[in-house]
């Protein structure tokens, strides 16, 4: 395979070397960070089911159809925790401090 010479999704400038182009913000929006979206919204989430044995539960989650088992406190993915686990929900937090429910589904 061939070498490649130059990045292929960067356009050729036929200009003199310039720096990134600059935009004018708002200066409302100086004050305020832009926050970022957390990967915890982005994930399909469902809860099959729970498992009670003694003092320890444990949820059934479904992750794009993967189906894992989680007690509390144990990690879905680095940076998303499984903070919560009560009759009707789980409750799932991450690194930047957002946190989702997820309902259980009804049998």
């Amino acid at each position: 395979m061939a070498a490649v010479k130059r990045d292929p999704f960067r356009p050729v400038s036929t200009g003199a070397v310039r720096g990134p182009a600059r935009r004018a913000v708002p200066a409302e929006a100086e004050d305020h960070p832009v926050r970022q979206a957390s990967i915890l919204e982005s994930l399909n989430l469902s809860c099959s089911g729970l498992v009670t044995s003694g003092d320890k539960k444990m949820a059934l989650i479904l992750v794009d159809g993967q189906a894992i088992t989680l007690a509390e406190g144990e990690e879905l993915i680095p940076g998303i925790r499984l903070t919560r686990i009560a009759a009707d929900e789980v409750i799932f937090q991450d690194d930047q401090g957002n946190s989702r429910k997820v309902r259980v589904k009804e049998k």
